[in-house]
């Protein structure tokens, strides 16, 4: 008896699970989100990351404009957003690196060019 009470005791003290609350939102959106993938590898339109001493250059095929967040899986109010615009391929959009913190990040580039709308998810670390 006093096993089955210190269980119930141990399972109401542990913190909530951390789930994605929009999990079944995304189930719906799967299918776009898909299709934005595969234009991206149609029109060999991935994005290039490079550093310089200070900032995270991100270098497009194309005029592009849209978002890319940042997303930590340790901690997600360590998660940053930031607007991207870039006004042609030649010049990169670039993120200071000063506003993350070192670790790992996985990136989601949502963007949209030449009429058409792009998605690419890329895992990379700040050091």
């Amino acid at each position: 008896m006093v096993f089955i009470i210190s269980m119930a005791v141990y399972m109401f003290a542990q913190t909530k699970d951390d789930y994605d609350k929009q999990y079944y939102e995304k189930g719906i959106n799967f299918d776009q989100d898909y299709n934005r993938e595969k234009q991206v590898f149609a029109d060999r339109a991935v994005p290039k990351v490079s550093f310089d001493a200070q900032n995270m250059l991100i270098q497009f095929a194309a005029q592009a404009k849209g978002k890319l967040r940042f997303t930590r899986a340790a901690d997600r109010h360590m998660d940053k957003l930031f607007a991207v615009k870039s006004i042609n391929a030649a010049d990169p959009v670039m993120i200071p690196l000063t506003a993350l913190t070192r670790g790992p990040y996985k990136m989601r580039f949502e963007w949209q060019s030449n009429l058409k709308q792009y998605l690419y998810e890329q895992e990379i670390m700040i050091k």
